[in-house]
């Protein structure tokens, strides 16, 4: 979530969702009768000087007071319906009804007279929340990886089996494989930095691979060489080893899937050793809550948005929004989600 600006007279938060869990939040937050700004396009006629009626299609900045929220779990969009009570042209549109829709990297103004605190609060949240990018080279001497993480998920860019070393092979004839794998990884790292310059690069698999493969790349392109910002070792590279690091904590928490990865495993720990402490399934989550019970809710980012309208999961945002219980949306499409998804999709741990 980037905020843009805050108007504190006006009550007024400008801010740009930049992920689906962003579109969720200011659907937890936004209600009937607070007022949502917007840019969009309309289709202006106009009468030339000859007569003709031609028309064209402008842009325009809209206020509506909402009377009607809607969300869509299949496209992930949201949908605010309303009376038009704010234009930028000279339109006869004012208390007409009109529809926003909200999508990620799409701009709105949200307008609230009795919810500001809660709107605040969330973009505090959002500007202590760090926005850098992390390429993950996960490599050992059969298979690599790359995996680009951000706020916004994990997404595994390339994966490729590597000519692996022969017992019988000359010290110079593995030497030579080496250095064709090195040339060919270099390759496919350079192609996914292009557009991506200013991040970090890691390097992760067992110790030995990835030293012998940091110093060869140093020796080849030293540019790349001076992008590389961390070693961490894992007991194999590729796909499993990234997915080893997820888990532990090795690669730090400073990103969204990264907290989300050590949390559910902490999770599961806990309700491990102690049954009795976990609640899975919306039932059990919404009986425990009900009945005054306090601790950790997660929730799959794809069982929230299909499961908005269910009155259950509207107390338990309440709750969080009152911080009553501390609630964490995980990202779908990450092994944090599917473990979530297996109890249930959503999931307490009790103080």
């Amino acid at each position: 979530m980037k905020v843009l600006s805050i108007d504190k007279l006006k009550r007024r938060i400008k801010l740009i969702p930049e992920t689906s869990i962003d579109l969720l939040n200011v659907y937890r937050l936004v209600e009937p009768g607070d007022t949502v700004y917007s840019e969009t396009t309309r289709e202006v006629k106009k009468e030339r000087a000859y007569g003709e009626v031609d028309s064209e299609r402008v842009k325009i900045k809209i206020g509506i007071e909402v009377s009607k929220k809607t969300a869509d779990p299949l496209m992930k969009r949201i949908s605010l319906l309303g009376i038009v009570k704010y234009v930028d042209r000279e339109l006869d549109i004012i208390k007409k009804h009109h529809t926003i829709h909200l999508e990620p990297e799409k701009p709105v103004e949200i307008e609230s007279r009795d919810r500001f605190p809660f709107l605040l609060s969330l973009a505090k949240t959002a500007a202590t929340k760090i926005t850098h990018e992390i390429l993950c080279i996960s490599i050992d001497d059969e298979k690599f990886a790359v995996i680009h993480i951000s706020n916004a998920g994990a997404k595994i860019l390339r994966t490729r089996d590597l000519t692996p070393p022969v017992k019988t092979l000359t010290q110079y004839q593995e030497d030579d494989s080496f250095r064709r794998n090195v040339e060919e990884v270099i390759k496919i790292v350079e192609e996914e930095l292009e557009p991506r310059r200013k991040i970090e690069v890691i390097l992760l698999g067992p110790s030995v691979m990835i030293e012998r493969f940091s110093k060869e790349i140093k020796a080849r392109k030293p540019e790349l060489g001076r992008l590389i910002k961390r070693h961490i070792s894992a007991s194999s590279g590729g796909i499993e080893g990234f997915l080893e690091a997820m888990r532990t904590g090795a690669i730090g928490r400073n990103l969204k899937p990264l907290e989300d990865a050590f949390i559910v495993e902490d999770a599961i720990r806990q309700a491990s050793k102690n049954p009795e402490l976990a609640k899975m399934g919306v039932e059990e989550v919404y009986k425990a809550i009900s009945s005054g019970k306090r601790g950790i809710v997660l929730v799959t980012e794809n069982y929230l948005w299909s499961s908005l309208e269910d009155s259950r999961i509207q107390l338990i945002l309440s709750e969080a929004e009152k911080g009553r219980i501390e609630l964490r949306t995980i990202l779908s499409g990450t092994e944090a989600a599917e473990k979530v998804d297996s109890l249930g999709g959503i999931v307490m741990i009790n103080k």
